[in-house]
């Protein structure tokens, strides 16, 4: 792990009579691969980043640095946990409403530390609260409970939230919720429920979301207008296909706001396409 780099360090100028801060960013690209090994360094693993600075007066014109000449304040040392895996919500109920509606009540863990859970709008495009669970050093890997703040949020925002589990190491889970008096999640998995008309009846297509943990968890969000027989999520948008062959590419925040507009989001009509006939559901993507 090396670059070759360089600041400027802070100067005094003297025209101004002050002290200038000039601070810089430098940054480093590793994959996490032991070069011993070539071996990805395991989950949990604590590592050492040693960074070493010179100043520009014992950097050499060919770059070298007379390293002879400093003494140990060039060294600056910090460690780190190699953490890939997301917080999550955890228990039987991890979400639950007050009373009065205005708290939302969360229990979330990772493997390390929670560092923010955060209340955002349904399209999960704006921060409304945040909470910043105090958890000491003996505290890794258990479970925090804590709350967010829900006054006045339906007023503006409706009852669709979503809830983001962070970590300290950028780790992070969202939660589509639906603020109507129960508090459940909507679950991590979104699906298209597809439901053929028969003479008998049904033919009522819904989208749906489940927890893949837990069986019999589905939650039916709202009526689709459309028989979409195949779908998948890319980059942000659903891309779905009717059996005449309409694509459609949704906003995959459009589900979290109970709405779908096929008008504003058809694409164009394939021919000769082949399609395989749905079950029962259609995977859609995480959320």
């Amino acid at each position: 792990m090396t670059w070759h780099d360089s600041i400027i360090g802070s100067f005094f100028y003297t025209n101004a009579g002050r002290w200038y801060d000039a601070t810089g960013v430098l940054g480093f690209d590793w994959d996490f691969t032991d070069p011993e090994t070539g071996e990805k360094v395991p989950e949990g693993n604590r590592l050492r980043f040693t960074a070493l600075c010179a100043p520009e007066y014992c950097v050499n014109k060919d770059g070298s640095v007379i390293w002879d000449e400093l003494g140990d304040g060039v060294s600056m040392s910090m460690e780190f946990t190699v953490d890939n895996t997301a917080p999550k919500l955890v228990g039987e109920c991890p979400l639950t409403l007050s009373a009065d509606g205005n708290t939302l009540y969360y229990t979330a863990q990772d493997e390390n530390y929670i560092a923010a859970v955060i209340l955002l709008n349904g399209s999960a495009t704006k921060a409304i609260y945040y909470s910043y669970p105090d958890m000491p050093v003996e505290q890794k890997g258990q479970a925090f409970s804590g709350a967010l703040n829900l006054t006045d949020y339906r007023e503006e925002f409706g009852n669709k939230a979503v809830v983001a589990v962070c970590d300290y190491a950028g780790n992070e889970a969202y939660y589509a919720i639906n603020l109507n008096g129960s508090g459940n999640s909507y679950g991590s998995l979104l699906a298209y429920q597809y439901a053929p008309k028969s003479p008998f009846g049904g033919g009522v297509n819904t989208w749906v979301s489940f927890d893949p943990n837990v069986s019999n968890t589905e939650n039916h969000i709202f009526t689709a207008d459309a028989d979409f027989v195949c779908a998948e999520y890319v980059g942000g948008y659903v891309f779905a296909q009717t059996k005449d062959g309409s694509l459609y590419g949704i906003p995959y925040a459009d589900f979290l706001e109970d709405r779908v507009d096929l008008d504003g989001t058809f694409i164009t009509r394939l021919e000769n396409v082949y399609h395989p006939y749905p079950g029962s559901a259609l995977l859609l993507g995480r959320d």
